[in-house]
């Protein structure tokens, strides 16, 4: 029964990073992680051109999002209790 809960809660990431990816993808901002097979993970790092990935950092978290800034890229690591809600967000955060 433990297995079963673990891979549905793995699960359940994957289909949150999925969405905030066709999201990111919708809004046109480059999703840099690999997304297929055994590679795809929770986390997505994806481009925001013309935007300082460090300062943006900032602004987001002054808005409630919490993402991270790595070589150059945004860094999202969606939970399994992250919701459609979160999503909006972001995206809200990450295109204003």
């Amino acid at each position: 029964r433990s297995f079963e809960i673990q891979f549905d809660f793995l699960e359940h990431v994957l289909d949150i990073t999925d969405e905030l990816c066709e999201r990111l993808t919708r809004a046109g901002l480059p999703i840099a992680s690999c997304r297929e097979g055994e590679r795809r993970s929770g986390i997505v790092s994806f481009d925001v051109p013309g935007r300082d990935p460090l300062q943006l950092k900032k602004d987001c978290r002054a808005r409630g999002v919490i993402v991270n800034a790595r070589a150059g890229r945004m860094r999202a690591a969606p939970h399994a209790y992250c919701n459609d809600e979160d999503i909006d967000r972001l995206i809200n955060a990450v295109t204003s």
